[in-house]
């Protein structure tokens, strides 16, 4: 079984602004990719608790075939790529944590029902029509709407707050 570092994703959850928001992290070095690949449809393994936000297995397997990551190569080379995508699942999640606390971040409503109705249009028309797209994702285009307007209003925060927070920093070209 290839082991991982049981410190990364700690280290990649604290390092934002110095403060720590993981509350619960399991033994990382005991969580075989190939186990998580075939466990995928058992839901309710806990990799990673930030905050009140959870990861689970089954949600790092379904973000690497999303992206259309081969889950039947070397197992190595599947380790690194399921710790790479866990590790940017925790960076997002302290984001949102944050951006969540954080009372000068207002997202509109309506900015984020245009955003999803422009995404779910652009999805209809790249595979033809609703009833493909239900079919390819076996899911009602209701379902399909209500999981990516979590997406896009987790990216939407995302980016308001490192916009609002980085965004503002003037680094020189001596700094660089």
């Amino acid at each position: 079984m290839a082991q991982t570092n049981p410190n990364a994703a700690v280290r990649a959850a604290s390092g934002f602004a110095g403060q720590t928001h993981i509350m619960a992290v399991t033994d990382v070095s005991t969580v075989s990719v190939e186990a998580a690949c075939a466990e995928a449809q058992a839901e309710g393994f806990i990799v990673v608790a930030v905050e009140d936000k959870i990861i689970l297995k089954s949600d790092v397997v379904l973000n690497m075939q999303m992206a259309g990551i081969n889950l039947s190569q070397n197992s190595i080379q599947l380790e690194n790529i399921y710790n790479d995508f866990l590790d940017q699942m925790i960076n997002d999640y302290v984001l949102i944590s944050a951006a969540e606390k954080d009372t000068n971040i207002v997202l509109d409503d309506n900015m984020v029902q245009l955003r999803l109705n422009e995404y779910m249009n652009n999805l209809i028309n790249e595979v033809g029509s609703e009833e493909m797209l239900s079919e390819m994702f076996n899911k009602s285009i209701r379902e399909i709407k209500y999981y990516y307007q979590e997406q896009i209003y987790n990216a939407m925060l995302r980016e308001t707050y490192v916009y609002t927070y980085v965004g503002a920093m003037d680094i020189s070209r001596r700094e660089v």
